[in-house]
């Protein structure tokens, strides 16, 4: 049981899963990259998520500089959103300006 002490005046609890990302929208990522231009299929997205989550481990991931990266969780958000594009079929040129476009409809 939890002491009431502890969740008193408690409105929203947030849990960080340590930059991992969690219950990915797939089909939303695949439809925001065809919207800026760059058409990506959802299954190779979803393998993509997988051999990104790899790479991740021996630190291969696929990175640029773009125009946010300075922002808080950024760096580790366009390291595993950029890597899955670029693996599911993105021109590693477009990363940068796609990568821009989906942060600001990420927030």
């Amino acid at each position: 049981m939890i002491a009431e002490s502890l969740i008193q005046n408690v409105d929203l609890l947030c849990l960080d899963a340590g930059g991992v990302v969690i219950c990915l929208d797939h089909e939303r990522l695949a439809a925001s990259a065809s919207h800026f231009g760059h058409p990506i299929d959802v299954a190779r997205l979803l393998v993509a998520e997988g051999a990104a989550k790899r790479r991740l481990e021996t630190n291969d991931m696929i990175t640029c500089a773009w125009a946010n990266d300075t922002h808080p969780g950024a760096k580790g958000w366009a390291n595993m959103v950029g890597t899955m594009l670029v693996l599911a079929g993105l021109a590693e040129a477009a990363l940068p300006r796609l990568l821009e476009a989906l942060w600001k409809e990420h927030l």
